[in-house]
């Protein structure tokens, strides 16, 4: 009994391990999309913050899917999930940007990311980081109940 308890923390501590490893990876393409579109192609703090989140979102959820979630599960309930998980992430994270560029007043600084836009970003990312995890592991990746008498399969 122990020895389960124990190999259950074991396996969500793994779990939880990859995903910290994705999430920074997925981190550090959506700031660099961020910097690029906002510095390269000048577009808005908003439209920046979206773009470099939908791509650094792409990347952790096929990461996610392929390494660190690795059941068995329903691809398209999966994609559903994540489609509105992700809704709510740049609601959110919109949201967060703007209250924190305005509370700083953030918009002179002639054209180019700050540093103090970089961390803004970060400080709402590393918020979000055991939200997103709880909303992987229990409801975009979740596994399917078992009935009485049923085994799980192995997805081959």
């Amino acid at each position: 009994m122990i020895l389960k308890k124990v190999r259950g923390y074991s396996s969500l501590g793994n779990r939880f391990s990859k995903y910290f490893l994705v999430g920074l990876l997925a981190f550090v393409v959506d700031t660099t999309v961020f910097v690029i579109t906002r510095n390269i192609f000048l577009l808005g703090l908003a439209k920046s913050n979206v773009i470099g989140m939908l791509v650094g979102l792409l990347v952790s959820f096929t990461l996610n899917h392929s390494w660190v979630f690795s059941k068995t599960f329903t691809p398209s309930r999966s994609i559903l999930r994540f489609i509105v998980f992700i809704t709510n992430n740049i609601m959110v994270l919109y949201a967060s940007t703007w209250l924190i560029v305005t509370l700083e007043e953030l918009t002179s600084h002639f054209g180019y990311t700050s540093i103090r836009e970089v961390l803004c970003k970060m400080a709402v990312m590393s918020l979000v980081v055991v939200w997103n995890f709880t909303v992987y592991s229990k409801i975009i990746f979740r596994e399917p109940k078992l009935k009485i008498g049923e085994h799980a399969s192995i997805p081959t």
